[in-house]
C-alpha cells in the first residue's frame, strides 16, 4: 500500500487541531512505532493537522533498517509520510525550522539512502528551505541549498551515490536557491535538466530582486533547438527582466510570438508584458497589430499581449473592443468567448473623453446597444456590462453597468471624489474608498467599521501615508489585537487580522507586544501569521493531539463544476492532498458552493471562487492545514486560495496556464479534465450554479 492510498483509505478530517489531552511523546513514539502501517499514516496525519510533533517525526524519518538506536525497522512508506509532513509543518516552536531540516540532511548523507525517502526530504528541505528565509536565517536556507546542489552531481564524494530525481531537486532549490544556485542553472547543460533549471533561475532571479544575471547564457538558450529551454529562457525574462530588454530578446519575443510552439507563445507573450512598449519593443506595434489581424494569438495570449501596451495605440485597442463585441460567434458574439478578457485588457485606460469616443465610434451607449443578447441572456450582459463599466464616463453608465466596489474604482481613476462612498452600505465599495483615501481621520474612523476586511483595508492604507498622527497608529495596533483575539476562532478574521499586524509593525518601527503574543498563539494559522510578520518563534511546541482512532470511508474522485458559461470536471487527487480534497468534497456535498459567484478572474493566470462575500475577503469554513505538495502547476490545475500559510478555508482556483512560482506554495488537489474551455472564458461575477461530487 503506498502513501498515499493508505491516507485516502484512512480519510482523515483534518479541517481543526484535535485538542491538547495530556499525551505525551513517549506515547506518540510508542504507538507509531507500534502501529500497523494504516494506524501510523492516520497518526502522521494528525500530528500534520495539528502542526506539531516535529521530534516525533524526525524520529520516524531516521529510523531505518541501518539507523543505530532504532528498536524497530519502519515501512518504508510511514518514513516518507513523515518526511512530507514535517516539511509541511515547518516548526514553528523556537527550535524553528533548523533541527527539522537537519534531520533531513541527516537522511540524504546516510550510507544507505532509500530512494523513496531521499525524494520526500528533497521536497520538504525545499519547505523548510523557504521558511528559513522567511523567518529571517539565511545561514541555514544556505547549508539546505548546498546539500541539495551536491545531490545534482551524479557521483558524491562522501557517500556511494543513490540518484535523486533531478527535477524535484531543481523544483525545490528554486525555492530556497540563492546566487550558488543561479549559477548552476545557468550553466545546467543536462538535456531532462535545462529546461527546469532555467525556470529556477527565473524564481531565484525574483527573489534576488535584480535583473537577470548570466544573461548572455538566458539569451543563448533562447535559440536553443529544444523549445522547452526556449520557453523556459524567456520565463527567467518575464519572471525577472526589466526593461528595456537587449536586442536579441526582443527579436526572440517577437520571433515566438508570430510562429513559436503554444508554450514559447505564451511565455513571449508574458516577457513583452513585463516590458512593455518602452522596454525595447517601441517600434514593433506594426507587427503585435498584424497579430491580431491575422488572429494568430490563442486568446489568453492576446489578452496579456494586450495588457503590456498599456496607454499606448488607444485607436488599435478601441479597434479590438469593437471587433470583440460584434463578431459573430454562434449568434452572441464573442463576448461569450475568452476573447472577452482580450476586450477587457484593451479598455483599460483608455483616454476618457467624447472626443475620443466619437473618434473610435466605440462609445459606451453605442457599444451597449450593438451587443446582442441571446439564449445565455444574463452572462452575455454581464459582460457588456464589464466592458461598459471599463469604458464609460458617464455617471448614468457607470452606476447602471458597474457594481458599487467598480464603481468607486473607476470614479477614482477618473480623478474623481470617493469620499462620499465612505459611507457606502457596500463592503466593497468602502474599500475601495479607503484605498484612495489620504484622510487620516477617515482612516481612523473606518477601523471602527463592523465589517473586518474594510478595517483591514483600513490599516493598510494607514501604512502607507507620509504622515501618520500618533492616535491613528494606536488605533491601528489596538484593531489588530482585537482581530487576533477573534481570529483564535473565526476564520474571516485571519487575514485582516494579518493586514493589521503588518501596519501595526510599520508605524510602530518595531514589534509591538501584541504582535509577539499573538505569534504564540494556540491557534497555528495566526502563530503563523504573527510569527512572519514579526520574526518572533513560539517558545514551545503547540500542544499534542490524541491518537485518532476513527476511520473514515475512502473520498471521492472528481468535483463536477456548472456554471454560467458552461461547466468543467476537476479529478481530484486524493494521494496528494487527502485532507484538502475531504474537506472541498464535504463542502460540496452540503451545497454550499451553489450560488456563489466567481471573483476573480486574472486572464492568462487564475479564475477564483468559493467565498461567500464575492469579494475574496471570505470563507464558508475554518481553515485548514496546507498540503504543499510537488505537483507542478500546469494548464487547469486546481488549488487553495491563501492568505498565508496554513489559512485556505472554501477559496479554490484553477490555473489558465502554467505557473511555477505556485508549486509548493498552494496546495494542489486536482485538475481539469474536461471543460478547460469553460474555465478560460469565465469572467467575474459568473455564477457556480452547482457543485457536485462524483463517488
Amino acid at each position: 500500500m503506498t502513501v498515499a492510498t493508505a491516507l485516502l483509505s484512512i480519510g482523515l478530517s483534518l479541517a481543526t487541531a484535535p485538542p491538547a489531552n495530556g499525551t505525551t511523546e513517549a506515547d506518540w513514539r510508542q504507538a507509531l512505532r507500534t502501529a500497523p502501517p494504516e494506524a501510523a499514516f492516520q497518526g502522521i496525519g494528525a500530528l500534520e493537522a495539528a502542526r506539531t510533533g516535529a521530534p516525533i517525526l524526525m524520529d520516524l524519518v531516521r529510523c531505518s533498517a541501518t539507523a543505530a538506536g532504532c528498536d524497530v525497522s519502519l515501512p518504508l512508506e510511514v518514513r516518507v509520510a513523515a518526511a512530507i509532513a514535517l516539511g509541511r509543518i515547518e516548526p514553528l516552536a523556537a527550535m524553528g525550522p533548523g533541527a527539522a531540516a537537519a534531520s533531513l540532511l541527516d537522511v540524504l548523507s546516510t550510507a544507505a539512502r532509500e530512494p523513496g525517502v531521499d525524494g520526500a526530504a528533497v521536497f520538504a528541505l525545499g519547505q523548510l528551505g523557504s521558511a528559513a528565509l522567511a523567518a529571517g536565517q539565511p545561514a541555514l536556507a544556505a547549508r539546505v541549498e548546498v546539500r541539495l546542489l551536491g545531490l545534482l552531481s551524479p557521483v558524491e564524494t562522501d557517500t556511494p551515490a543513490r540518484p535523486v530525481p533531478i527535477l524535484p531537486l531543481w523544483r525545490a532549490l528554486g525555492r530556497v536557491g540563492g546566487e550558488a544556485t543561479l549559477t548552476r542553472a545557468l550553466g545546467a547543460v543536462s538535456e531532462l535538466g535545462r529546461p527546469v533549471a532555467l525556470v529556477t533561475a527565473g524564481l531565484v532571479l525574483t527573489r534576488l530582486a535584480r535583473d537577470p544575471a548570466g544573461e548572455p547564457a538566458l539569451i543563448e538558450a533562447l535559440d536553443d533547438p529544444n523549445p522547452e529551454v526556449r520557453a523556459a529562457a524567456l520565463y527567467a525574462f518575464a519572471r525577472a527582466g526589466k526593461a528595456p530588454f537587449p536586442a536579441p530578446v526582443v527579436a526572440r519575443v517577437l520571433t515566438a510570438l508570430e510562429g513559436g510552439p503554444g508554450s514559447e507563445r505564451t511565455l513571449a507573450a508574458r516577457a513583452f508584458r513585463k516590458a512593455g512598449l518602452s522596454g525595447g519593443f517601441e517600434s514593433a506595434l506594426p507587427r503585435l497589430q498584424a497579430l491580431f489581424d491575422g488572429e494568430r494569438l490563442q486568446a489568453h495570449e492576446a489578452a496579456v499581449v494586450m495588457s503590456g501596451l498599456g496607454a499606448a495605440a488607444p485607436a488599435f485597442r478601441a479597434n479590438v473592443i469593437r471587433h470583440v463585441a460584434s463578431s459573430p460567434s454562434g449568434g452572441e458574439g464573442r463576448l461569450f468567448t475568452p476573447w472577452i478578457h482580450v476586450a477587457l485588457a484593451a479598455a483599460h485606460d483608455l483616454p476618457e473623453g467624447s472626443a475620443l469616443a466619437g473618434e473610435l465610434d466605440v462609445d459606451a451607449p453605442s457599444l451597449a446597444r450593438r451587443t446582442p443578447i441571446s439564449a445565455f441572456g444574463e452572462p452575455i450582459a454581464r459582460r457588456r456590462s464589464l466592458l461598459v463599466c471599463a469604458l464609460a464616463t458617464d455617471d448614468q453608465l457607470l452606476d447602471h453597468h458597474c457594481s458599487p466596489a467598480a464603481r468607486v474604482e473607476r470614479a477614482a481613476a477618473l480623478g474623481r471624489t470617493t469620499a462620499l462612498w465612505l459611507a457606502s452600505p457596500s463592503p466593497g465599495a468602502r474599500m475601495a474608498a479607503l484605498t484612495a483615501s489620504q484622510d487620516a481621520a477617515a482612516l481612523e474612523a473606518a477601523l471602527s467599521d463592523p465589517d473586518g476586511p474594510v478595517v483591514a483595508t483600513a490599516c493598510s492604507r494607514a501604512s502607507e501615508l507620509t504622515s501618520v498622527p500618533q492616535s491613528l497608529t494606536d488605533a491601528v495596533v489596538a484593531r489588530a489585537v482585537m482581530l487576533a483575539s477573534a481570529a483564535t476562532t473565526d476564520a474571516n478574521s485571519l487575514e485582516p487580522a494579518l493586514d493589521c499586524f503588518k501596519a501595526s509593525q510599520l508605524l510602530a518601527k518595531g514589534v509591538p507586544d501584541a504582535l509577539a503574543t499573538a505569534a504564540r498563539s494556540s491557534a497555528p494559522a495566526l502563530a503563523r501569521l504573527a510569527s512572519s510578520v514579526s520574526g518572533v518563534l513560539p517558545g514551545t511546541e503547540l500542544p499534542l493531539p490524541a491518537f485518532p482512532t476513527s476511520v473514515l470511508p475512502p473520498s471521492a474522485t472528481a468535483l463536477a463544476v456548472v456554471t454560467d458559461a458552461g461547466s468543467f470536471r476537476i479529478a481530484l487527487d486524493a494521494d496528494s492532498a487527502p485532507a484538502t480534497v475531504r474537506h472541498l468534497t464535504n463542502l460540496a456535498a452540503a451545497r454550499r458552493f451553489d450560488g456563489l459567484s466567481v471573483h476573480r478572474v486574472v486572464a492568462d493566470f487564475v479564475i477564483q471562487t468559493g467565498d461567500p462575500r464575492g469579494d475574496g475577503w471570505g470563507g464558508l469554513s475554518p481553515s485548514i492545514p496546507c498540503e504543499n505538495n510537488d505537483l507542478p502547476y500546469v494548464s487547469g490545475s486546481a488549488g487553495m486560495a491563501l492568505a498565508g500559510k496554513d489559512t485556505g478555508t472554501s477559496q479554490w482556483f484553477v490555473t489558465h496556464t502554467a505557473h511555477p512560482h505556485l508549486h509548493g506554495t498552494y496546495t494542489q488537489f486536482g485538475r481539469v479534465v474536461t471543460g478547460l474551455e469553460t474555465v478560460d472564458r469565465i469572467v467575474p461575477g459568473d455564477r457556480i450554479l452547482s457543485v457536485t461530487v462524483e463517488p
